[in-house]
């Protein structure tokens, strides 16, 4: 089997933007309609040294992730499992200690890496079929495992 002909995952631009020693943050937020693991890119681009972190924190106000990138540096990634709802995004810079922060302009980039996809509501004998999840035949009232939104692993 040839995979060279197969297209590339597609990223999705999530932001873009500037930040500066006048305005070193900006804020903004996502909103995840399903449970999912994503994975996240930030770069970061500046004529001297700085840095970019990417925080999101849940509607509690925890932070559930964090990332960072170095200008002049590759791209950063990772992976986070989101539960759907409303998250707060905050971008700030940095510059090393004792240096003034360059304007540095910073891009985000994503893309769901998992399927929607819980365990399976049966009882393991197959007598379900997809599609008819509650038409069980006979007179057998055993009840089925609880429906889960989530993975395993979640």
């Amino acid at each position: 089997m040839d995979f060279t002909n197969q297209p590339p995952a597609a990223l999705t631009t999530f932001a873009n933007g500037r930040l500066t020693a006048a305005d070193p943050t900006q804020a903004g937020t996502l909103t995840v309609s399903q449970n999912r693991l994503y994975q996240f890119i930030l770069s970061a681009s500046a004529a001297a040294q700085a840095e970019v972190q990417l925080d999101i924190y849940n509607a509690a106000g925890r932070a559930v992730f964090t990332l960072r990138s170095y200008a002049g540096m590759p791209a950063s990634s990772g992976h986070v499992y989101l539960t759907a709802e409303t998250y707060s995004v905050l971008y700030s810079a940095a510059a090393p200690p004792s240096a003034t922060l360059p304007p540095v302009d910073f891009g985000l980039t994503w893309q769901a890496i998992s399927d929607p996809i819980g365990p399976r509501r049966d009882k393991g004998d197959d007598a379900v079929k997809p599609g008819a999840m509650d038409d069980r035949a006979g007179s057998d009232t055993t009840p089925l495992p609880p429906t889960w939104d989530q993975p395993y692993y979640a």
